[in-house]
């Protein structure tokens, strides 16, 4: 089955030339000292880690400074790593791979941080203005994807984590998905969280680890208070619990 992705580069009018488009986001980032967060699972990377700021760009290797008094990070040389880099309508995720500690000299004398490949290819997501959850772990909640019809089956899959303005899901299409594609969601859960069904927009599209499948981050068209409620809810029941 074929996955369909659609980069970075594709949105820009770039798919001939992917790399010129990372580096344009690569160096607009530099010019911003915009927030940078590095770690090995995809869906904790965000910017707000703070790990520090694009600092130089080379053929291919980026150094990313850390701020004075930042807590270090555990790098390993040769480690896939995900990258996400703050942007003002969200922020740029991408693969990388950590190379070394970067210890400043120079005019950078003193400044400590970190080297990692340059990503092949950057993912823009875009940020939910409300609260969510991860819920894959221990509600398993199942999805089907339709068309904006009803009609067309596109997908199934697992809703990854959930707010009250949208959901992240990891599905195999049946055919394109494109960012921007409004689409009708159907997901079912065993407990805690209402089932319901909401039209949606698509907002990104990233690689998945499990074979024929991809990551879709969809934006509710209309904002569902009573989800609101049932996360909170079980935002509760989860922190009573007592620890292991």
């Amino acid at each position: 089955m074929r996955v369909w992705i659609k980069s970075v580069a594709n949105l820009l009018g770039l798919e001939d030339n992917e790399s010129v488009s990372v580096r344009q986001i690569l160096a607009d980032a530099s010019r911003r000292s915009a927030e940078v967060g590095l770690g090995a699972d995809e869906s904790e990377v965000t910017p707000e880690l703070g790990h520090g700021v694009v600092d130089t760009i080379d053929d291919e290797e980026l150094v990313i400074a850390s701020p004075d008094g930042a807590e270090g990070f555990d790098l390993l040389p040769g480690t896939e790593l995900f990258i996400a880099i703050d942007a003002p309508r969200g922020f740029y995720r991408g693969r990388c791979e950590a190379v070394s500690r970067w210890i400043g000299r120079g005019e950078n004398a003193g400044r400590k941080g970190y080297r990692v490949t340059v990503p092949k290819s950057l993912m823009l997501v875009q940020r939910r203005d409300s609260h969510r959850v991860p819920v894959a772990f221990d509600l398993a909640p199942r999805a089907i994807v339709r068309d904006l019809t009803g009609n067309q089956k596109i997908g199934a899959g697992t809703v990854l984590d959930l707010s009250e303005s949208g959901m992240r899901l990891r599905v195999a299409p049946l055919r394109e998905v494109f960012q921007g594609e409004t689409l009708l969601v159907q997901a079912n859960f065993p407990s805690e969280i209402p089932s319901f069904e909401s039209l949606a927009e698509v907002m990104y599209l990233s690689p998945s680890k499990v074979p024929d499948a991809v990551i879709v981050g969809l934006r509710f068209t209309e904002g569902r208070p009573e989800l609101g409620r049932a996360i909170r809810n079980l935002d509760m029941k989860r922190n009573s619990r007592p620890a292991a």
